[in-house]
């Protein structure tokens, strides 16, 4: 009995060892760059894990334009496209680690669209977007960017790519999320992306 007490401690022991050795708070080799030069992410709980932290790096070069600090434009002021361009890819290859740790975060597999668009990717933020749809077709907060995304993504203007029926039953079971909680937002996409008025006319049966 004491032997078995002993390995079950040792196995324990390990497996706290484990965590902490790939968790950013406590191992200097599980920590990189951020936007700000630092490796610290402002949600501290990301710190303990490392596909949330790497989203969080990544949610951070994606939206640099919205960020201000002395690193960084002042607010309203968009980046230089070269810089812009060299913060997507590192927004990309942090969600990309986050989503290769954590295959079932949907939100990682949302931004990692968005940033894949950013860089004229079409196909791929496709592919991210399909995922994301498929962990969580009932997401509020993932509606909204879902479908502002899939309206870019599929302009008929500028698009490269097709949307399936799929994808359109995808579309329309966000736009039946987002009518249960903003019905304005939704009647504001249903106009300004005609290309998706069919499935965005989803209304709330319930």
């Amino acid at each position: 009995m004491k032997v078995l007490s002993f390995l079950l401690l040792c196995l324990s022991l390990m497996s706290i060892w484990s965590a902490l050795s790939t968790s950013p708070a406590f191992s200097p080799a599980a920590r990189a760059v951020g936007l700000l030069g630092d490796w610290r992410v402002a949600a501290g709980p990301a710190m303990y894990d490392p596909a949330e932290y790497a989203f969080q790096r990544g949610y951070g070069y994606l939206v640099a334009d919205a960020l201000f600090s002395a690193d960084t434009e002042t607010v309203g002021e968009i980046a230089p496209s070269e810089l812009a361009d060299q913060r997507a890819q590192q927004a990309i290859e942090a969600f990309e680690t986050s989503v290769s740790l954590a295959p079932g975060h949907a939100y990682a597999w949302a931004e990692l669209a968005w940033a894949y668009a950013r860089m004229a990717r079409d196909d791929d933020a496709l592919s991210a977007l399909r995922t994301s749809w498929s962990l969580a077709p009932h997401n509020r907060q993932l509606a909204d960017t879902r479908i502002n995304l899939a309206g870019l993504l599929s302009d008929p203007e500028t698009a490269i790519v097709t949307l399936s029926g799929q994808d359109f039953a995808a579309l329309s079971a966000d736009a039946h999320t987002l009518a249960r909680t903003d019905r304005q937002t939704l009647s504001i996409y249903a106009e300004d992306l005609p290309h998706l008025a069919a499935a965005l006319a989803q209304q709330d049966k319930t």
